[in-house]
């Protein structure tokens, strides 16, 4: 973005958002042993999910890039397009790069995808251990001990589980939610009622389309994956799958999210060679995400987003997972059995997506029109798969792969119908990468094009965005002769060094690059053998040292290659520049569970964390002179001289586990187990609602210019929003088994916990300093602070969604001949809005300090819409209340209003001084008929057509189209009588107002163009049926038209000006480029102005009616 001053422009650099990416999965139930399988949702469904999940601040240690290259400009119901940089916190391994390269989301649209999903279906060839009871969590005494061990049954036996065989059922799914500035989730409680969790304060109404019972019309053909493959495949929806899903905002927007086939992504969940998957579907792929393909506004204009699917995306992620388990009967007579219960060394889980990308998008005015490049993404190192060419059908030749190499590689797809023969190397298509985008004005013309470049180093080198071009393609302005704006873009990369392949070993704890590699459990052969496990088995089991070695090797190092492949540095079309600074994230305490403590490192000594954190932003003029630069601590106490670290470490994973102990088994007999259990990667995972995996609860930003600076806040672990403890749990065999140290085994501690995430990393305070130098160690001086207040309502714990989990304890199973062993769980997820109350303003002189100013405020929970704000200023109190559609129910108008969920509108507003009602206003609404004008009929809103009966013979028929709109505006003065400031006479059919009149009498009407969307001519003092009696079809068809005919125009203006009727009429008239804005005013008296902008909508010079330039603005860049 670019603030415009005259004869010179500033570069600034937006601030909201850089963050932390990598591939985000969605969570599927498994059939048996209450695990759960992940299927990798797709980059740019990731993308969006990640800008939602974690919002933009010193939190997290990461600042935005955000670069604008399309602006709506006038065109209200238009849309913006930016392009966001979200790999602040360093790039994962995971990591596959968007349709903009490595790091970069296109921010355009919208999205939900599917989170979680703990529906159960049967799979023919696994075994349910579970039964199901759907009703569970509607009972009274869900969350009680008894009810919870009547699920879980006796020890050996069979559990019931709280989960619904039906597709259609969405109790325990979980939807993420991104469009228009709006992030959150949405869950279905224990009666099926969809409720929202947000930080935001946006109330959303859901509409909800399921798949119909299957018919052959359904069926959607698929494209051939391999050339031989000459049988048809289908996608058949499934009965119950969610078609589409629409969203209504406070103001009556609708945003439809899917619906058609080409705008939703379906993931299937990879089998081994001989097994079905593991998910909860067998032949029909899981619909993971719907892309939002249409807004549609209460004036009936539309914005649709249309998409296309080109080929398939397979990504896989590879881990180890061995456990052991030697069990014996305590009979001297009968041998010990030693068992390997898991094998899985370089356990491969694949997923494959068919990809959505977005082809156009069409506005009222404009035409965005998106081209694609292929490019081959790096190759999976450990899928020696991708270079075969047989068929993937069971029978087929495993080019020497053992039978239990096939059973632990989860990456065969044979058993979807709708994928069935797929060609191995069909699984290395190339994936579209956004070539550039083509903008069309409402006449067709191409008016922008924007430019996308990209470059790699070899085969295994994620693809980064290298240059932006935007150009300028109005009319008259060639190709050749176009102006441009060029930003380029330079990456961290010391010794052209790029991040390792997607399956590799050399990743910490966090999943980000690691150069450690000379220890135990780092396998760096893509082919080990399965013979080898045991040397790892043994020396892991044996040896508490070469564990304690593979943890330390695991957790976070800092070196060079902490911001591999990072953004460096931004060159603006101005030929300035911004360079970024990163280090390691860093840690001075973790967050722990029972007990709920923040546990702080010894002697206040800093570690790593995993990835990075923003060190300083730097930005340099065309002449390569510094003209801003911030710094960033993150230490406790800055001002004070503090040094140590304010990061809390979420999360530390699990990599080994040891489970001994005895269990009846029988009436004589005892079994003694002695478990082992390494992964490579987390045993315990962190619950999803935990947050990110470091957080900052004190932030401070120097402004290295003069020495100033402010210190943020937030709310985190370690100031009293750490988590709560679940509310119930039942265990087989609680006090049967005992960890290597002899602790009972608590397996319910290692799950479920109640998420404080929702008002963690709001903003606690906000201090601003002047730069001291004291003898005492103090930094500086405050000069003002802010201080902000949240919902403390203990009440605001009521709201939630309840949980029952069901865990497998991870001892050997049933068919194993083991110990069949859950833990079931009762929790609550939180759904309430953390809501601002008070804002608190202190200026400080020295010692001295003063409370400027306290704001408050209040809010109505079910809309939640402000209600009242209070701000006290020295000895006087100003208070507002606001009043709303559902505040006014009685009346027809407003109970509908209610129902379309137009909530938004203020319709009574008091203002107080002491509590002394000084001035008031009504905003009353109306029913507005396009056929009948204003009128209150008792009509449903299902009704199609009215017919009024005054003419038996040939009545007339109307359309019964009608919307709530502005009638008048009233104001009160103390607690004199109402008095009216302004009628709304009438309405055009895009609730444009034609006419009103104010509270003395003066008329102004509007004769409106451009299709309905801007003003052409204002004319006062005349009533609107003159005005249309003057001039007939005339204002239809200026109205009708995308760019309203100069003759059209002259014709009007001629009548307007030279009518008898219209000597005392007061009038302006003014025309528009659509999309820039404004470009010629014409007052009452005669007097032109004429705007001109540039090809990128920035406004160029004002001249006066003699074409004199009055205004001049000029941006200086390089061309």
């Amino acid at each position: 973005m670019f603030l415009c001053l005259k004869k010179g422009i500033i570069a600034l650099l937006l601030c909201s958002s850089m963050i932390s990416y990598s591939q985000v999965v969605s969570s599927f139930l498994s059939s048996k042993e209450g695990a759960t399988t992940n299927a990798v949702n797709s980059p740019t469904a990731s993308a969006f999910r990640v800008f939602g999940s974690f919002p933009a601040s010193n939190f997290i240690g990461v600042i935005d890039v955000s670069i604008p290259i399309h602006s709506k400009g006038s065109n209200v119901n238009g849309v913006d397009i930016s392009m966001k940089y979200h790999n602040g916190m360093g790039n994962k391994i995971e990591t596959i790069p968007t349709i903009l390269g490595l790091g970069w989301h296109l921010d355009i649209g919208g999205a939900i995808t599917l989170v979680e999903s703990k529906k159960r279906e049967a799979i023919y060839d696994d075994v349910t251990i579970v039964l199901d009871d759907p009703y569970a969590l509607q009972r009274e005494n869900w969350n009680t001990k008894e009810y919870l061990n009547e699920l879980i049954g006796p020890e050996g036996g069979t559990p019931v589980s709280i989960v619904n065989t039906s597709r259609g059922y969405l109790q325990q799914t979980v939807y993420s939610i991104n469009f228009n500035g709006y992030s959150g989730e949405l869950y279905f409680d224990h009666n099926e009622k969809p409720k929202f969790r947000s930080k935001s304060n946006k109330k959303l109404l859901i509409e909800i389309e399921k798949q119909p019972h299957r018919i052959e019309k359904d069926t959607i053909k698929l494209p051939a994956l391999a050339s031989y493959i000459t049988d048809l495949r289908f996608y058949i929806p499934k009965e119950g799958d969610i078609k589409k899903i629409t969203l209504i905002d406070e103001e009556g927007v609708r945003y439809e999210f899917g619906g058609a086939f080409s705008a939703t992504e379906f993931s299937r969940v990879g089998h081994s060679a001989y097994k079905a998957p593991r998910n909860n579907a067998f032949d029909i792929p899981n619909p993971i995400t719907w892309n939002l393909t249409k807004i549609i506004y209460p004036n009936k204009d539309i914005i649709e987003f249309k998409y296309i699917k080109q080929g398939f995306l397979y990504s896989s992620k590879v881990w180890s997972d061995l456990v052991t388990d030697k069990w014996n009967t305590g009979d001297s007579s009968l041998t010990t059995i030693f068992g390997a219960r898991k094998v899985h060394i370089n356990s491969e889980q694949g997923t494959l997506i068919d990809l959505v990308y977005l082809d156009e998008v069409i506005t009222p005015k404009e035409r965005f029109k998106f081209n694609y490049n292929e490019y081959s993404q790096p190759r999976y190192l450990f899928a020696k798969y991708d270079e075969l060419k047989n068929a993937r059908n069971a029978g087929g030749d495993m080019h020497g792969f053992v039978d239990v190499q096939i059973e632990l590689k989860k990456i065969f797809f044979f058993k979807y119908h709708d994928v069935g023969k797929l060609n191995f190397a069909d699984l290395s298509q190339p994936m579209k990468q956004l070539n550039f985008i083509e903008v069309f004005n409402s006449e067709g013309e191409k008016s922008k094009k924007i430019n996308f470049e990209y470059f790699t180093f070899n085969y295994q080198t994620r693809p980064m965005l290298y240059s932006l071009n935007i150009e300028d393609l109005e009319a008259g302005v060639t190709q050749e002769n176009s102006n441009s704006m060029q930003y380029n873009f330079r990456y961290k990369m010391p010794n052209q060094n790029v991040l390792p392949p997607y399956q590799s070993y050399n990743k910490d704890d966090y999943g980000f690059y690691s150069t450690k590699n000379d220890y135990i459990g780092f396998i760096s052969n893509p082919y080990y053998p399965e013979y080898s496990r045991l040397n790892i088995t043994l020396p892991f089991r044996d040896n508490l040292n070469l564990r304690q070695q593979y943890v330390e090797n695991r957790k976070p190092e800092i070196s060079q290659y902490n911001d591999l492949q990072l953004l460096e540095e931004i060159t603006y079309p101005t030929g300035g520049r911004t360079k970024f600074e990163y280090e390691s994230n860093m840690y001075g305490g973790i967050a722990k569970n029972y007990p709920f403590i923040v546990e702080a490192n010894s002697n206040q000594i800093a570690k790593p964390a995993g990835g990075v954190r923003i060190k300083s932003a730097k930005s340099f003029d065309t002449n390569g002179t510094i003209v801003k630069s911030t710094s960033y601590k993150y230490v406790k106490d800055y001002y004070q001289g503090g040094n140590a670290s304010s990061g809390v470490l979420t999360h530390v994973p699990t990599h080994f586990e040891f489970i001994e102990g005895n269990y009846p088994f029988g009436e004589t007999r005892v079994y003694h187990i002695d478990y082992f259990n390494w992964n490579s990667d987390d045993i315990y995972p962190a619950d999803r609602l935990r947050g990110n995996h470091i957080m900052y609860s004190e932030v401070t930003e120097i402004d290295d210019m003069d020495g100033s600076f402010t210190t943020y806040e937030y709310k985190n672990f370690d100031n009293g929003y750490h988590d709560h403890p679940i509310l119930n749990y039942a265990t087989h065999y609680e006090f049967n088994f005992q960890d290597e140290l002899g602790n009972y085994k608590e397996f319910w501690q290692k799950r479920d916990l109640i998420s404080m995430e929702l008002e963690r990393g709001q903003l606690l305070s906000k201090t601003y300093f002047k730069p001291i130098f004291s003898a005492t160690g103090s930094r500086g001086e405050k000069v003002k602070e802010m201080r902000y207040q949240y919902d403390d309502n203990p009440n605001r714990f009521e709201q939630y969604i309840r949980r029952i989990n069901a865990y497998d304890n991870h001892l050997m199973g049933p068919l194993h001949g083991g110990i069949p062993s859950y833990t079931y769980i009762a929790s609550k997820i939180y759904t309430y809005t953390p809501y601002l109350t008070k804002e608190t303003e202190i200026d400080y002189n020295g010692t001295a300090s003063i409370v400027k100013k306290e704001t408050s405020y209040k809010y109505n929970e079910q809309y939640k819409a402000l209600i009242e704000k209070e701000e006290k200023i020295g000895d006087k109190i100003y208070k507002t209340v606001y009043k709303y559609p559902f505040d006014f129910m009685s009346q027809s108008v407003y109970e509908d209003m209610e129902k379309k969920h137009i909530i938004s509108p203020v319709i009574l507003e008091e203002h107080y001084i002491n509590n002394e009602k000084i001035v008031s206003q009504k905003n009353n609404y109306a029913k507005w008929f396009t056929a009948f004008g204003w009128n209150d009929f008792a009509v449903s809103p299902s009704d199609s057509i009215i017919t009024p009966q005054n003419n038996v013979l040939n009545p007339p028929v109307f359309e019964l189209t009608y919307w709530p709109l502005l009638k008048n505006i009233e104001k009160q003065i103390k607690q004199v009588n109402w008095e009216k400031e302004v009628d709304f006479l009438s309405y055009d059919s895009k609730h444009n107002v034609l006419s009103s009149r104010d509270k003395t009498g003066f008329e102004t009407n509007y004769i409106w163009g451009y299709n309905r969307s801007l003003p052409v001519w204002a004319i006062a003092n005349v009533s609107y049926s003159s005005i249309s009696s003057l001039l007939g079809n005339k204002i239809s068809k200026i109205g009708g038209d995308l760019v309203p005919l100069e003759a059209d125009v002259q014709a009007v203006n001629t009548l307007l000006k030279q009518s008898p009727d219209l000597k005392e009429a007061v009038i302006h008239h003014y025309l528009y480029d659509p999309i820039k804005g404004l470009i010629y005013k014409e007052n009452e008296r005669g007097g032109k102005e004429y705007y001109e902008y540039d090809g990128f909508g920035r406004l160029k010079k004002v001249q006066d009616s003699k074409k004199n330039t009055v205004i001049e603005y000029e941006y200086n860049y390089k061309q």
